[in-house]
């Protein structure tokens, strides 16, 4: 039987595919991709998943995936090896480049890619940093180096809020706060402080998640992504306590906040706080405080801007519509609504926030729609974790 190398590489060729399209086809990082393909990395199921329906392959590569050998157990060492000899005991600017570009690459892939996946990429890559900060501690590189933790420590602690892991999220917050304090970086560290207040937020511990948001703004000092994200965080928090004169004053200073960034603080990724986002976040927050009027446009723009392989956000718009159905006095479409936003996710992406917030969304039925036939269905979707299973048509 070929091995997992041989079979994708010759399916690739027969398809005339590159690693390049390859990775845009299955939403995956072409760097990672390469390494996948080359026996570098070993490859996750998931990913051996994608690459099967991608190339067509019909089980081929699953099969060659599982069967492939485990590298040799010294081969992680000989590579370190090889990069400190290369490196000779410095970190020059190139390198520490790399890990600012690896770092911003991992931003991106936070929008559409599946926890599992990205959360096994960036543990591999903090495991390669940590060594990269012990060897190379001077004046030049360590900053650099401590931010990059910082940066890819908080999107750990972000995985890890999207998958509802309440203990772990919060020691990876704290990682992200004390790299980030090393680096003397403080929009980083309001970023990172930011973070930590989302997983209180989807935690459901509204007080806590305020008081962390404002730790955020106080770092800020300027307008940047971390105020953004904190004031807008404060915003939502204050809405879901009902309390909308909080909420709107913390929308005033998002609003100001986010008018005040430039360039890639504009991203739609992990590091920059786009339109998109804003608009959702606000939508969110009038969704909570049941001002359905106000919170229908917001919504609908967000939609706009959210482009589809932005899974979270986009079904988490989506289901702040179906609730705004709801509240509106339609709960057979709001529930309609919510099963078409989910049923294209498998069990692995609706697993976390998402599976957190369509239960919410079932809570929220008035008594007489929770006999609803679309209801109990939809109950049943949300109950089959492989995510295979459809609202049937009726």
């Amino acid at each position: 039987m070929a091995g997992f190398t041989e079979t994708v590489r010759r399916l690739m060729a027969e398809r005339g595919v590159s690693v390049r399209q390859l990775a845009r086809e299955i939403h995956y990082d072409d760097g990672g991709l390469s390494k996948i393909i080359s026996g570098q990395r070993p490859c996750p199921p998931a990913i051996a998943r994608a690459i099967d329906d991608a190339l067509g392959a019909g089980g081929a590569i699953l099969a060659a995936a599982a069967s492939s050998p485990a590298p040799p157990r010294d081969a992680e060492r000989v590579r370190r090896a090889i990069e400190d000899s290369l490196a000779g005991g410095m970190m020059s600017p190139p390198l520490l480049d790399d890990w600012d570009a690896a770092a911003s690459r991992y931003g991106y892939r936070t929008r559409d890619t599946a926890s599992t996946v990205l959360l096994a990429d960036l543990i591999g890559d903090l495991a390669d940093l940590r060594l990269a900060i012990e060897r190379h501690r001077s004046a030049s590189a360590l900053p650099r180096l401590a931010l990059t933790a910082s940066r890819l420590s908080g999107l750990v602690c972000l995985v890890l809020i999207r998958s509802g892991d309440r203990q772990a999220f919060r020691r990876w917050g704290r990682t992200a706060r004390h790299a980030a304090s090393e680096a003397g970086d403080t929009p980083g560290l309001a970023w990172a402080i930011a973070q930590e207040a989302y997983g209180y937020y989807y935690a459901a511990e509204m007080p806590a998640a305020v008081a962390c948001a404002r730790a955020a703004l106080d770092a800020a000092r300027r307008p940047c992504v971390g105020g953004a994200l904190a004031a807008a965080l404060e915003m939502r928090a204050h809405a879901a306590m009902g309390d909308a004169a909080s909420a709107r004053a913390a929308l005033e200073a998002a609003e100001a906040i986010h008018a005040g960034l430039t360039g890639t603080d504009l991203a739609p990724s992990a590091f920059g706080y786009a339109e998109s986002q804003l608009r959702f976040h606000v939508g969110d927050a009038f969704t909570r405080l049941g001002d359905t009027a106000s919170a229908r446009p917001s919504l609908a723009r967000a939609l706009e801007l959210c482009p589809p392989s932005d899974f979270t956000d986009r079904t988490l718009v989506l289901l702040d519509q179906a609730e705004c159905m709801i509240a509106d006095g339609q709960p057979e479409a709001g529930i309609g609504h919510a099963a078409a936003a989910i049923t294209a996710l498998d069990g692995e992406r609706r697993h976390g926030i998402i599976d957190g917030r369509c239960r919410v969304l079932l809570g929220a039925l008035p008594g007489p729609a929770r006999a609803l036939p679309a209801v109990r269905d939809f109950r049943d979707m949300l109950d089959d974790t492989t995510g295979a299973k459809e609202i049937p048509r009726r």
